[in-house]
């Protein structure tokens, strides 16, 4: 069993529904074992907070980013609806960690908000051409002026 455990206080009951922490500043702690207990959220129900999350939470991005961010989620969700064990467990943990990354962003509240993190070479090394042309094109659409965006 893997488990990843933090300290951190819920950053909305969206946060609290899915990562199963109720009072504010106990330990959260992620299983990424399945259980039969039916206390316990189910794979599917526990898929369905996190995408329901991840567009709750993208409601706090500038427009152009909220559009561009719910579109990628959904179509991301979509296409890993028939994933393999092994691979849904990586999904859930990846999405996990932008959820969480973004929460907290977006929870310092700045004049000027950075919202994103640089991706290390290492990790980009780990990408498959088809992931590295992805991110090319999430990266063009990006940095393109709203008023092209728009047109």
């Amino acid at each position: 069993m893997n488990t990843v455990l933090m300290s951190l206080k819920p950053l909305c009951r969206s946060a609290q529904n899915f990562l199963g922490c109720y009072p504010q500043k106990i330990p959260l702690v992620l299983h990424r074992v399945q259980s039969t207990s039916s206390s316990e959220p189910t794979h599917k129900i526990r898929v369905q907070a996190l995408y329901k999350a991840l567009l709750k939470l993208h409601r706090g991005l500038p427009l152009a980013m909220k559009a561009i961010g719910d579109e990628y989620v959904k179509a991301e969700f979509r296409a890993h609806k028939n994933a393999t064990h092994e691979q849904t467990e990586i999904f859930m943990e990846e999405w996990t960690k932008y959820y969480l990354t973004l929460a907290r962003q977006l929870g310092t509240r700045k004049k000027q908000q950075t919202v994103g993190q640089a991706m290390s070479p290492e990790l980009l090394d780990c990408f498959s051409e088809e992931q590295l042309g992805q991110l090319l094109e999430l990266f063009k659409e990006t940095v393109k002026p709203v008023t092209e965006k728009e047109s």
